[in-house]
């Protein structure tokens, strides 16, 4: 709901009428949408958060083959600053316990990082598993919600396997409950891919500071959106950008933007 009010004062500060509002995720997305013509779709902070990739992009394609997407995401790994930044809140949301809610509102989890949450879940379901047991399922199910846990559980108690979800990753993580993931960290070569699979093109571009005034800050600000302006479609600009956008077209109709 706090989304929304932001779009509602967005909206009406640009004088942009909304026709409604739909609220769904990517396993919903198709349903929710289907009856509607959609062309284009634009999100901002959002895409580093999407518990399913695979799922979201292919229910894109099947919306529409020929959809346009403007994904934003002030998430990226190219700037080193800003995803050591994020890896922090990563690691605070994994391993530290908080007075704070997480996005999850079950009082029984509520403050609780989301390891022990995965350990809870593991334990509360599977109440003959060892305590080492519980342990090392519930480090190897980082980034997933409650039902593919229970579910990578199940396999494991059938063929003794365990193979962590996110063995090349050591930061990101995903509440247990919503599958919503903090600020997910990946590289452009695993975005192409997702887009690649789904037969999108993808262009990515370097993101500008709102660079307003005059303060040494701003000046400063401005003199990196120069260095972004010329190297916006490159690593060097991505490295010291504030966010980056993708930029999805249909493969056969890829066209410069």
């Amino acid at each position: 709901k706090f989304f929304i009010k932001a779009a509602t004062i967005l909206s009406n500060t640009i004088n942009v009428a909304i026709d409604g509002w739909l609220v769904c995720n990517e396993d919903s997305l198709l349903y929710t949408c289907n009856t509607l013509q959609l062309n284009v779709i634009v999100s901002t902070d959002a895409i580093e958060h999407i518990y399913n990739l695979n799922t979201f992009y292919a229910n894109i394609k099947a919306l529409n083959p020929n959809m346009v997407t403007a994904l934003s995401t002030g998430a990226f790994y190219d700037n080193y600053f800003k995803r050591q930044s994020f890896y922090k809140l990563m690691y605070n949301d994994e391993y530290v316990a908080s007075t704070e809610l997480h996005a999850t509102v079950k009082d029984e989890y509520a403050g609780m990082a989301y390891l022990t949450i995965r350990q809870k879940i593991i334990e509360n379901q599977f109440q003959n598993l060892t305590p080492t047991e519980i342990s090392t399922l519930a480090k190897a199910t980082r980034g997933l919600r409650k039902n593919d846990i229970i579910l990578f559980v199940e396999n494991f108690l059938k063929d003794g396997k365990i193979i962590n979800v996110l063995a090349n990753n050591l930061h990101n993580t995903c509440d247990p409950i919503t599958g919503n993931f903090t600020e997910r960290i990946l590289t452009t070569k695993e975005y192409t891919k997702f887009y690649t699979k789904n037969n999108f093109a993808l262009t990515i571009k370097a993101g500008f500071y709102n660079a307003e005034g005059s303060s040494p800050k701003a000046i400063l600000q401005k003199i990196i959106n120069c260095f972004i302006t010329i190297f916006k479609n490159s690593f060097l600009g991505r490295y010291v950008a504030p966010f980056i956008l993708f930029i999805g077209t249909p493969k056969l109709n890829k066209q410069p933007i």
